[in-house]
């Protein structure tokens, strides 16, 4: 069954102006968790965009989303603790994820003390 987006085609027009483009925050869960999966293990830039996207973005992501991103991750880090070969990427690529999982707790941590 195909997932229903919340923007058409023709809604594209109405929602980009210029460089900023208007994205429902559903999409944009979707677009983050999916950068996010996607980047862990591949050893390129890719660990840092997934980072500098999550860190931009952030604040438009719930609770329970932050702490699925935060599970996902460490799941995988845990994986690699148990292999030699390299599973979430080079070694600066799983401290870059480790460094991203405290930030993550952090910013959970601030919601809370702050009553959200």
């Amino acid at each position: 069954m195909k997932k229903e987006s919340s923007a058409t085609a023709a809604d594209v027009g109405s929602i980009f102006d210029g460089n900023k483009l208007a994205v429902a925050a559903v999409d944009l869960w979707v677009l983050l968790i999916s950068t996010v999966r996607y980047s862990m293990g591949r050893r390129t830039y890719m660990t840092s965009l997934a980072w500098e996207l999550v860190q931009t973005y952030n604040q438009a992501l719930t609770d329970p989303q932050l702490e699925q991103v935060i599970d996902e991750i460490e799941k995988e880090l845990a994986i690699e603790a148990g292999h030699s070969t390299g599973h979430m990427g080079m070694a600066c690529d799983v401290e870059s994820w480790k460094r991203g999982v405290l930030e993550l707790k952090a910013i959970l941590e601030r919601r809370h003390d702050d009553g959200h």
